[in-house]
């Protein structure tokens, strides 16, 4: 049988795996869907059209699913939580705005404590999020990437694969994939060396990417011609070509670096 403890509050109607542990006065709501070998710690709140993966471990004072923090409430929106996911104590997460709409993460991300995520955002996979940060509606974070402690993220922003935004920044625009951006608000700083590192990068490719992002966010050229410059130099990298995909399709701009900055960063 689901292990569920005494005091918890589970709607007869939510359907959870006969593998799921829930703590002690965690309270879930009818239209709840929770995955194999999934732990809902003491005190977690899972309410609203919320589905949750396998495997994944919700800590306590958790609050999932409740209503989006707009005016008009939608009647049925969704949150969409994948596979392997930690999400740590105080974490909130609220499904779409709009009727059908959802709020997606995928796996093996982790969340750690009071970080906010708002409607309509969408995560992808292995994704760090520190301490404390806010995502505004409808932001997108991309695979890999790491957001640190405090930082708040505009409604709409993107932020790119293996990139990486410093504690307590303010992102306005767009943060490039494979980059390093901090300050409020955030401006481009160089590659993120030891995301690249851990990833296994190669050191011919952290040289293409931080030559190409230097171009493209630190050069002083138009946009535009620093796009065309980096297509010329760069054809058929795949790396490069996700970073000018990203650029090219940004509807808020891209971060890019301030009238101070200096490249002395090592590539080894």
């Amino acid at each position: 049988m689901t292990k569920i403890h005494t005091t918890a509050l589970i709607d007869p109607k939510a359907q959870l795996d006969p593998t799921v542990s829930v703590g002690a006065y965690a309270v879930i709501g009818p239209h709840v869907v929770i995955g194999k070998d999934t732990i809902i710690s003491s005190h977690v709140t899972v309410d609203g059209y919320t589905q949750i993966g396998e495997r994944c471990h919700i800590y306590s004072y958790a609050c999932l699913g409740s209503a989006p923090q707009v005016r008009k409430l939608p009647h049925k929106s969704y949150l969409k939580i994948g596979d392997d996911n930690t999400i740590r104590e105080y974490v909130t997460m609220n499904p779409g705005m709009a009727e059908e709409s959802s709020t997606i993460v995928g796996d093996n991300n982790f969340l750690m404590m009071n970080a906010h995520i708002a409607h309509d955002c969408i995560l992808g996979s292995q994704i760090t999020i520190a301490n404390g940060v806010a995502l505004a509606g409808h932001v997108t974070i991309e695979n890999c990437a790491t957001v640190g402690g405090l930082s708040g993220i505009h409604q709409f922003v993107r932020v790119g694969q293996y990139a990486m935004l410093g504690a307590m920044s303010k992102a306005v625009m767009d943060i490039a994939p494979f980059s390093t951006c901090d300050g409020n608000p955030a401006s481009f700083y160089g590659i993120n060396t030891l995301g690249l590192k851990r990833a296994e990068f190669s050191p011919a490719d952290r040289l293409i990417v931080r030559r190409a992002l230097k171009i493209l966010l630190a050069s002083g050229k138009k946009l535009s011609s620093a796009v065309e410059e980096v297509r010329k130099e760069f054809p058929g990298n795949a790396h490069i070509g996700d970073i000018l995909h990203f650029v090219t399709n940004s509807r808020r701009g891209v971060a890019r670096a301030n009238s101070d900055f200096s490249d002395n960063e090592e590539i080894g």
